[in-house]
């Protein structure tokens, strides 16, 4: 009999359990097995002594493992260094449902026997299971799971591109499936008929469908693929000596050729092993997709990201765990499908939150990625115009190889002015200044992108007799209006209301105040007629490809004015961008977060850098702080001096990443219960650890509960994290812990 130590499934349990059973087991299977008399999967995670009371595995789900000893032991790293679930952490690992769409079969290795191939289903109908089993151990059997679901492939290769203008699409109404496939060829046009049915899930009926419209073609391969990109020499000195197995670190401004470097690298790999590229937003996994398709015609591209469905997660995953798929295009879990000869990662704009998951289980998969590599023997490539403050310390330090890229590789950084709103006149939200620089962009046929931090039409609207704000009941926040829909709306929980003009407590008449999306769209319709505007955010962008068909038309030039929120930030290449305006920059540096002023440098530069790709661009702040130096910086793109400095004060106050920093969150239903509680588990730690409150988190109430938060600084968490556990399992409560966050609101 041998004995495991297991974890559950889907159950935030910091600690395993062990099952026996009388077969040997791997590390890494997918068992069934009894937990509190309930039937859950578990994974085997290794053998363990003998335990009397030790209950049996019920069932082998996989009959083998799919991930090696060094998956189990990224498993409990992760486990100890964020404090996250074992079981949840192993889900990471595997597709939701992975059995609904899968079948098994016994397949005969011997030939004595009278089938080839059955379904495991049916021989245990026919025969029974015990002689499934005995076959299994005498070695005449295996068994084997298929993927149920299928991709359609078309028997030759054929290309679809459009037969009608852009202004002709515009005009035709279409059902939602058909529109997807537009807006994708609209900026992707003379796709594989096979690339375009894989990446967008539509079927290839959908697509003649459309044939029959007169709205598209399809035509046989000639192939013709994206001519190869070239590279000036010091870029292929970089991407040469990025090719040698370690940490990297590829800094150097927006349109330096990070992406180039990268391609180059995976060159080198392709023949060995696979690799997996990481984006941190889903927007951007067709742009790249294209990018790699461009540069390798022939080599199978994978894509994994939430936005798939359920099914069609199964299906890449499995293509990338029996070697089908060479290059893994996605987000954050992308990062933990098992991979055949996986041997490089490429961590693109690293410097993003996305990376960062706060649901359970816990995870920083910038770091994640950076533990594989030393666990693997990956090569593992970050990248950014902005990246992350350790790791720029740590380059600095030779503890990461260091490649910086110095100047953009077609076109000049922008020239950025900043604006004083103290002394400039005001025509709604924006400056004199900035509508006469747009009005002379516009005039040089040039685009413009518009930033804000908000969207909606309004932050908050308020009483100007009385002062009475309209907030959320259940959020300790203040509700924002959306002239589109109409309605009062809770950006934090997504509560919203039917809007109203007359104040509840004193009659008087309520006014939208602060700058939205939609409101800097009106002006702009009104300030500048004739001009085609569009606007980006997550109230009209509903999945990833969306976004091309805005990428698309600033190209095309069927938009002139783009108003979007952090989305535009984000991996936008568009030639003919002349002038970025950021217009509501002074709420970002105010928030009570000491990340608060290098989250906002971060996005100003990324911002910046949208304009002059092809040439001399120009970008504009509007602010009431122009003297601050997050902004002084910010506009001369002097990342290494702003770093230089951000880190002078972090050590002074010894804040990431001279320490870790461990965030600490009480939910509560009453308020001064949860105060008490916090404040009970504060004093237990306050003797041995550096500890920061308790207080009220600054936004207090979050979806009906009452929040209160600690911060920790130490310089281990997993010594701290166990000590902090054995404090919660007296003092239980709904409690949230975030090792090195991005930030703490």
């Amino acid at each position: 009999m041998f004995y495991y130590e297991v974890a559950i499934s889907k159950l935030p349990l910091l600690k395993t359990f062990v099952y026996k059973s009388s077969e040997k087991l791997l590390p890494g299977e997918r068992v069934l097995v009894d937990f509190r008399r309930n039937k859950v999967v578990g994974y085997v995670l290794k053998e363990t002594k003998k335990r009397r009371k030790a209950k049996n595995i019920l069932q082998r789900l996989d009959d083998g493992s799919f991930l090696t000893e060094k998956h189990i032991t990224l498993a409990f790293w992760m486990s100890e260094f964020y404090g996250s679930p074992i079981g949840m952490i192993m889900d990471l690992f595997f597709p939701r449902d992975i059995g609904k769409y899968t079948e098994e079969y016994v397949e005969s290795l011997s030939p004595l026997l009278n089938f080839k191939r059955v379904r495991k289903k049916e021989f245990i109908k026919l025969y029974g299971e015990e002689m499934l089993n005995n076959y299994l151990k005498s070695g005449i059997v295996r068994l084997r799971k298929e993927v149920l679901v299928k991709m359609p492939k078309p028997r030759l290769k054929k290309r679809v591109f459009l037969r009608k203008k852009i202004q002709e699409l515009l005009k035709i109404s279409l059902p939602p499936r058909q529109k997807e496939i537009i807006d994708y060829l609209i900026f992707h046009n003379g796709v594989l008929l096979n690339e375009l049915v894989y990446y967008l899930g539509v079927s290839r009926g959908t697509v003649f469908s459309l044939v029959e419209k007169g709205i598209i073609e399809i035509k046989e391969d000639q192939g013709a693929v994206a001519p190869p990109e070239t590279m000036e020499k010091d870029r292929l000195m970089v991407a040469e000596s990025c090719k040698e197995v370690g940490k990297h670190l590829v800094f150097g401004p927006t349109g330096s050729g990070k992406t180039e470097v990268y391609l180059e690298v995976l060159r080198s790999y392709l023949n060995e092993g696979s690799a997996i590229y990481l984006v941190p937003e889903t927007s951007l996994t067709p742009s790249i997709i294209a990018r790699i398709k461009g540069k390798f015609p022939d080599i199978p591209v994978g894509v994994y990201h939430s936005y798939l469905t359920r099914a069609r997660r199964v299906l890449e995953w499995f293509k990338a765990v029996k070697g089908e798929t060479k290059i893994l295009v996605g987000s954050r879990s992308a990062l933990f499908v098992p991979m055949k000869d996986l041997r490089i990662i490429i961590v693109d704009e690293e410097h993003d939150e996305s990376y960062y998951q706060r649901s359970e289980p816990v995870y920083d998969a910038v770091k994640v990625a950076e533990k594989m590599g030393e666990l693997f023997g990956l090569n593992v490539i970050f990248g950014s115009a902005t990246p992350r403050l350790d790791h720029y310390a740590s380059a600095k330090k030779g503890e990461m190889k260091f490649h910086i890229l110095k100047g953009r590789a077609l076109g000049e950084l922008p020239e950025v002015e900043i604006v004083d709103m103290r002394r400039e006149e005001r025509i709604g939200s924006f400056s004199k200044t900035v509508l006469d620089e747009m009005e002379k962009t516009l005039n040089r046929r040039e685009k413009i992108l518009i930033f804000s931090r908000r969207k909606g039409f309004s932050g908050y609207v308020k009483c100007e007799e009385c002062g009475y704000v309209v907030k959320c009941k259940n959020c300790d926040v203040s509700m924002s209006y959306h002239s589109s829909k109409n309605v009062f709306k809770c950006h934090q929980c997504g509560y919203e209301i039917p809007a109203f003009g007359e104040c509840p407590v004193c009659g008087g008449r309520l006014t939208p105040f602060g700058t939205g999306t939609e409101r800097i769209e009106r002006e702009l319709v009104r300030f500048f007629p004739g001009m085609k505007i569009a606007r980006i955010d997550r109230e009209v962008i509903e999945k990833p490809h969306e976004v091309q068909r805005y990428l698309n038309g600033l190209q095309e030039g069927k938009i002139d004015i783009l108003v979007g929120t952090k989305m535009i930030t984000k991996g936008l290449d568009i030639p003919n961008i002349g002038l970025v305006c950021v217009l509501d920059v002074d709420g970002l540096l105010f928030i009570p977060d000491y990340t608060t002023n290098i989250r906002t440098f971060q996005l100003l530069v990324q911002v910046f850098g949208r304009s002059g790709r092809r040439g001399r661009g120009k970008a504009i702040i509007q602010t009431w702080n122009p003297d601050d130096p997050v902004l002084i910086f910010a506009s001369k793109h002097d990342v290494s001096g702003y770093y230089d400095l951000e880190l002078e004060r972090r050590k002074e106050l010894s804040y990431p990443p001279y320490s870790h920093l461990i965030h600490v969150i009480l939910e509560s239903s009453n308020p001064l219960a949860g105060w008490d509680l916090v404040k009970t588990v504060v004093d237990k730690l306050r003797d041995s650890y550096n500890t920061l409150g308790p207080s009220e988190h600054p936004i207090f109430k979050l979806r009906g509960l009452y929040r209160h938060h600690f911060i920790v600084k130490v310089d281990t968490p997993e010594s701290f994290l166990k000590d902090l556990q054995k404090v919660l399992k007296i003092y239980k409560g709904s409690w949230k812990i975030f090792v090195d966050p991005p930030g703490i609101v």
